[in-house]
């Protein structure tokens, strides 16, 4: 029977490629996650409809080079920035 040690460090990537690939994923879904708490905000009236504008003018200037990676290493137009804009806007 093989044993798995805990403290053993497990890597997600062997190139790099691969790494930028899970980074820019992660960074997305940092993006993802700020947005959703910013839309229950809005929902409960912790922030007013100009404070939310405000910050989704500045998630779009976030998430415009994030289309521009997803494109290099998916070879497709990923609509990340469309997805924002029709749901934010």
């Amino acid at each position: 029977m093989t044993t798995i040690s805990l403290d053993e460090e497990v890597r997600l990537y062997t190139t790099n490629a691969e790494r930028e690939k899970y980074n820019t994923l992660a960074t997305l879904y940092g993006i993802i996650v700020t947005l959703d708490y910013l839309e229950r905000a809005y929902v409960r009236d912790a922030i007013t409809a100009a404070e939310c504008v405000c910050f989704v003018s500045e998630m779009r200037r976030i998430l415009s080079p994030l289309q521009e990676i997803f494109a290099r290493l998916y070879a497709a137009s990923v609509p990340v920035q469309d997805h924002v804009e029709t749901r934010w806007t």
